[in-house]
């Protein structure tokens, strides 16, 4: 039976004999609820926040239980690093886990991306932060543990957007190759984890990481995934598996930037880049981004996708360069439809200037209509350890057949902060049979 929990009734509670308060519930996903906690001193709090990450405890001897104790292990071994989030001890009361964290109050990297517009144009601010998070990963691989989960949603910010943190150790794994396929995110995933259509024995974790690494370095410069799914049912996906300068003809992303996603995004995971290369590589590029003149002189998709992140940018290629960043110029007259148009599917349909972003009609130069994803919240649907074996067939799924429905927010908490779920394994479980059911009635 799925096990629930009240999160509004928590607040108020004393954990850890009585020296931490729950005071606010700041998210949830599918393991549990994250709340901000006081600390208390002589029953008074004394200015000091944590984050307090809170379970229900599995059965012992359980599988759920297992996984639960891998998370505290794997989270407490690579917990000093700067840029992994700090886990400071863990306390078992009652029914549930209680994971006391350092509390980071800039929301995490998905946000941003989307809201802070810190990383548009600005190399500096792209490379310091994508080096911690490639930091962090490196730290995680050379104690042997892979992180699985790597997704902005997952990667915590100081209030001043300068330094980032690495979290969430729920599908962390010491085994260097694996058979659990699916493992993930989805859109975050190497073609090899889906294993969809390679049909491998098993795949490599690390370079599975450095895949994911590679959809946040696009986000980071040009505020969109590079497609939804690492397959060839994804249209974007299939373009690039065809064309490996697909991303280039499609983002205003310079040469050297293309260059090392072409080298992240391999379809043999024995010839990704290491993350020793991948870093050096990222420390030597003068700029993620096309300059001035060269945008001047794209394709008219390019310039689409930069005024969608960009907002409305003028580019004058008579200017000398100086910077490397655009120089924008943004107005508030940028087109927006009153009313969508038909053929995009809801995410693309949208304008928000709120945000600074606008999103609207992609027209690649190929036959298809080609809409580059924007960036969206990751997967609610993340596997469990244990699906293996049966491999689906997707390659006679048409986008044209099908539409899949927008990807929602992974948090899952009720606006009410009424019943939370917290039992990922059969969550996640019961989602991934739907999508391999929704495939083979297709394909049948």
């Amino acid at each position: 039976m799925v096990q629930t929990m009240s999160a509004t009734s928590m607040l108020g509670r004393t954990v850890d004999s009585g020296r931490l308060r729950l005071v606010k519930v700041l998210g949830a996903g599918s393991s549990g609820v994250v709340f901000l906690a006081l600390e208390l001193s002589f029953g008074i709090p004394n200015g000091t926040a944590y984050a307090v990450k809170c379970i229900t405890r599995a059965e012992r001897g359980t599988p759920q239980s297992q996984m639960q104790r891998r998370e505290m292990s794997f989270h407490r071994s690579v917990s000093s690093h700067p840029n992994v989030l700090t886990l400071h001890r863990i306390v078992e009361e009652g029914k549930y886990l209680y994971f006391v964290l350092d509390y980071y109050n800039g929301g995490d990297l998905f946000k941003l991306i989307t809201e802070g517009g810190c990383f548009r144009g600005n190399d500096e601010m792209v490379k310091k932060i994508f080096l911690q998070i490639l930091d962090a990963v490196d730290a995680c691989h050379s104690r042997g543990i892979y992180h699985r989960d790597i997704k902005p949603e997952n990667i915590l910010c100081s209030a001043d957007g300068e330094r980032v943190c690495l979290a969430d150790f729920g599908l962390a794994t010491k085994n260097v190759f694996n058979m659990n396929f699916g493992a993930g995110s989805f859109s975050y995933m190497s073609p090899e984890c889906i294993g969809f259509e390679t049909n491998p024995k098993c795949y490599s974790s690390p370079s599975n990481d450095v895949w994911a690494l590679g959809v946040i370095l696009t986000s980071l410069i040009s505020g969109r995934n590079p497609w939804r799914y690492a397959t060839t049912s994804d249209e974007c996906y299939k373009s690039y598996s065809r064309n490996s300068n697909f991303l280039r003809s499609m983002l205003p992303i310079s040469d050297g930037a293309d260059d090392i996603l072409r080298r992240i995004f391999t379809k043999d995971e024995r010839t990704r880049i290491s993350l020793r290369c991948l870093r050096q590589m990222v420390v030597d590029l003068d700029t993620f981004f096309m300059t001035r003149f060269e945008l001047a002189n794209a394709n008219e998709q390019v310039k689409r996708v930069a005024a969608s992140y960009y907002g409305t940018a003028v580019f004058n290629p008579q200017f000398q360069e100086t910077s490397s960043s655009y120089e924008l110029l943004v107005s508030s007259n940028l087109p927006c439809p009153d009313t969508p148009p038909s053929d995009l599917e809801p995410e693309l349909s949208s304008c928000d200037r709120s945000k600074g972003l606008i999103e609207i009609p992609l027209n690649p130069p190929t036959p298809v209509e080609l809409p580059l994803r924007p960036l969206v919240p990751a997967d609610v649907p993340r596997t469990p350890n244990y699906i293996e074996g049966e491999i689906v067939e997707v390659e006679r799924i048409k986008v044209d057949d099908v539409r899949l429905p927008p990807i929602q927010p992974h948090s899952t908490f009720p606006k009410d902060g009424s019943s939370m779920v917290v039992d990922r394994e059969r969550r996640t479980s019961a989602t991934f049979a739907l999508f391999r059911r929704i495939v083979q009635r297709i394909a049948d």
